[in-house]
């Protein structure tokens, strides 16, 4: 008998992170960068927050990287606390790489408030949201297709709960163990997902993200987004729950 899992997949942008777009000048990184070591479990993942604060232009220029000559990003996964404000973060995307982005966007996470319930009502309290943060520096270049972060993608084709099911590892089913894996991949032309990679899991070493890479021949989108740009090119990024079923 097939074990009963509970799975969700989820494109980030459906988190309802912040858009943080601004336009910067370049200037001096301000301290270190100290990460909070993340929690082993699943915290839900928070749908539809309701945002109090968030960083602005001038937020962002005094931490954006010295000498970054181009349009960067990145993203962020953090959990929320009591009241509202974000824990622990981690980066699970930065381009261009290895030029402090990930690290600029880190220094922002105690600007991020949420009211103490989503609009849905739900508390947001223990779960976790991914956001997104520009950095855009004037006269720099900018971000190739196959760098730029795709917003609304239109899905026509999401893996089902029976396919994330099958695709279990094996090792994290045997022991009940709950994960999540994040995939960055690049649109094909007809709207599928090419070139993905796993840029994290958690649990990390017992198979989460090759799991999600065994799903991603099963995602597929419209030519174009909801707001009507084209796909092609572009890099998407998605997040794949998987959480073992207290009953099993």
């Amino acid at each position: 008998m097939r074990r009963a899992w509970s799975a969700s997949v989820g494109v980030w942008l459906t988190l309802c992170a912040p858009h943080v777009l601004a336009a910067v000048a370049t200037g001096p990184n301000t301290g270190p960068v100290v990460t909070q070591p993340r929690r082993t479990d699943l915290p839900r993942d928070i749908g539809h927050p309701v945002w109090m604060r968030s960083p602005g232009p001038v937020d962002i220029a005094p931490i954006t990287p010295a000498g970054l000559d181009a349009e960067g990003a990145a993203m962020l996964r953090c959990d929320v606390v009591v009241g509202g404000t974000f824990g622990a973060c981690e980066v699970i995307y930065e381009t261009p790489s290895g030029r402090g982005v990930g690290d600029a966007a880190l220094k922002l996470r105690p600007l991020f408030k949420m009211a103490p319930d989503d609009s849905d009502g739900v508390p947001v309290a223990g779960g976790s949201v991914i956001v997104r943060i520009y950095l855009s520096v004037p006269g720099g270049r900018p971000l190739p297709p196959y760098q730029t972060i795709l917003r609304n993608p239109d899905w026509v084709r999401l893996p089902s709960p029976d396919d994330i099911a099958e695709a279990y590892p094996a090792k994290a089913a045997a022991a009940h163990v709950p994960g999540r894996a994040t995939l960055s991949c690049v649109v094909g032309a007809a709207g599928d997902v090419e070139r993905c990679t796993a840029i994290a899991e958690t649990p990390s070493g017992i198979g989460f993200g090759d799991a999600a890479l065994a799903l991603s021949p099963l995602f597929r989108m419209k030519l174009l987004t909801l707001d009507s740009v084209p796909v092609a090119g572009a890099r998407v990024i998605i997040p794949i729950n998987f959480e073992a079923s207290p009953h099993n």
